[in-house]
């Protein structure tokens, strides 16, 4: 319980009752408490409980070490994070993309930039000689081949659409079901998602195309739309532990995925055309009732960074003519969005959070515009991203 709430103080303290009891302090419970840690970014406690599990000859596992570099997140403790990294790999544990990402994160919050991307490369580097030393077949074997002969980026991506397409086959897949691939890259694919399907049965649908086509490909999750959201969404192209699941992973918990929204807010006006704004609140994860989710802006929170550039700035009449003038009251604003971080709704809680709730969003939206004749669905459409494939 303390480890879900991130009490990681009263975790502690449960663990010293636990001594004081002489009762067995297991893995399981150090690792609880790690957790709690994590969930507070308390990098310098978590490193006390693995000292503690050591002297004390606690097995440590890749979940322990996992959660520890997880708290190491920060800037000031990156050092930390690679040297627990380092320790997994020396005890032949995997290190997986989100590890590597975590690493990575604290790395480009320190502004070690050059250093982060070498990581990068290491790790690709490792996840594709291990895949492919598995699957002589795979796409993993196709990029050790490419590395070894220093295959040019357009090479790479007619691999990889020849590996996914086939030659000429076509699918058998219901023209409803059919999933619009934009672009194909070395284990990615990146496809269109349209408004009001999740991204579970979008995956779905791409992963049943591909066998479709006699092409018996796995598609891992590894990034989401909101239900209402549509555009750009990234898959990989093989199972989770993949090599190509493995470097999405820690792209996007390394934070250097570029992804760029297009949005209409109402409010205030946030400047000319051009102007840029930045919005750092804090965004908590509030739990309103059985499955439902709301996200505030809360000190208690979790980081969050978000900018924008203003595109347009535009009143829109009862007759639906549109207006470029801009006065105080209900002006709609559209934003190119950049969010910086990947929380839970981040764009419609931070918009919202400065008095610049998305046209038409049920959740967070201004009363009067949660639904809209003009609008049939949340205005906020995924335009770009941007990541290294295989």
């Amino acid at each position: 319980v303390c480890e879900k709430g991130g009490e990681w103080v009263k975790a502690i303290e449960l663990l010293s009752m636990m001594e004081e009891n002489e009762q067995l302090k297991e893995t399981i419970s150090y690792n609880a408490a790690i957790s709690a840690c994590e969930k507070c970014g308390e990098w310098a406690k978590a490193l006390e409980l693995i000292s503690a599990m050591v002297r004390g000859k606690t097995r440590t596992d890749t979940i322990t070490f996992s959660a520890a570099i997880s708290a190491c997140d920060d800037r000031a403790s990156w050092s930390q994070a690679l040297h627990i990294a380092e320790i997994m790999q020396l005890s032949g544990m995997a290190v997986s993309g989100y590890n590597w990402g975590s690493v990575i994160s604290a790395l480009k919050k320190a502004q070690f930039w050059n250093r982060a991307c070498v990581m990068l490369n290491e790790a690709r580097a490792t996840w594709i000689v291990h895949e492919a030393a598995c699957d002589c077949s795979g796409i993993a074997t196709i990029a050790a081949q490419n590395m070894s002969r220093g295959a040019s980026s357009e090479d790479l991506r007619m691999a990889a659409k020849q590996d996914a397409t086939g030659s000429g086959s076509q699918s058998s897949t219901p023209s409803r079901d059919v999933v619009d691939i934009l672009a194909l890259g070395l284990g990615l694919a990146a496809v269109s998602k349209p408004p009001g399907t999740t991204t579970e049965v979008v995956l779905q649908n791409l992963c049943a195309q591909f066998r479709a086509m006699k092409h018996a490909q796995h598609v891992t999750c590894v990034s989401r739309l909101d239900i209402q959201t549509s555009g750009v969404l990234i898959a990989a192209l093989g199972a989770e532990h993949s090599a190509a699941a493995q470097l999405a992973i820690a792209q996007f918990a390394g934070r250097i995925v570029s992804k760029e929204y297009i949005c209409l807010c109402v409010g205030e006006p946030l400047g000319p055309s051009n102007a840029t704004g930045a919005i750092t609140t804090r965004l908590q994860v509030v739990q309103k009732d059985v499955g439902i989710q709301r996200v505030t802006a809360s000190a208690a929170g979790k980081e969050a960074d978000t900018s924008y550039v203003v595109v347009a700035s535009f009143l829109l009449h009862p007759t639906g003519v549109a207006s470029t003038e801009t006065r105080a009251g209900h002006v709609f604003s559209l934003l190119a969005v950049h969010p910086h971080t990947g929380r839970m709704h981040q764009i419609r809680a931070h918009l919202a959070s400065i008095g610049r709730p998305l046209v038409a969003d049920a959740t967070y939206g201004a009363r009067t515009f949660r639904f809209v004749d003009w609008c049939p669905r949340m205005f906020l459409h995924c335009r770009r991203v941007q990541l290294q494939d295989l």
